[in-house]
């Protein structure tokens, strides 16, 4: 199933599914943890001071708010990340999968 969370929830966010697209949008949190076997992920104009996202096989896809530390990972697929890292951390893994981060400030 997917799953669609748009605006602000002021909680950690954690979702953690087998099958399904996760998209996440216009949502300011203190952490963002996603875990999905088989699926994409989408965070459209969405922060976290943590982003954690590990999928098996999938892409994910991110317009972030602020600049990370980031930790990105894909074993067979393209890396699209933003040359300037600092910050707090984002960390993403995908073993099948390509990642595209692009920050909006």
């Amino acid at each position: 199933a997917d799953i669609n969370i748009e605006g602000n929830c002021n909680i950690n966010l954690n979702i953690d599914v087998s099958t399904g697209d996760i998209t996440v949008s216009n949502n300011y949190t203190n952490s963002i943890n996603i875990n999905t076997s088989t699926g994409d992920v989408n965070l459209i104009n969405s922060d976290a001071n943590y982003i954690y996202i590990n999928t098996s096989t999938g892409d994910v896809f991110a317009t972030l708010l602020t600049t990370k530390l980031f930790d990105c990972t894909t074993d067979t697929g393209d890396k699209n990340i933003p040359k300037e890292s600092y910050g707090n951390i984002c960390k993403i893994n995908t073993s099948t999968g390509d990642i595209n981060i692009s920050v909006l400030n």
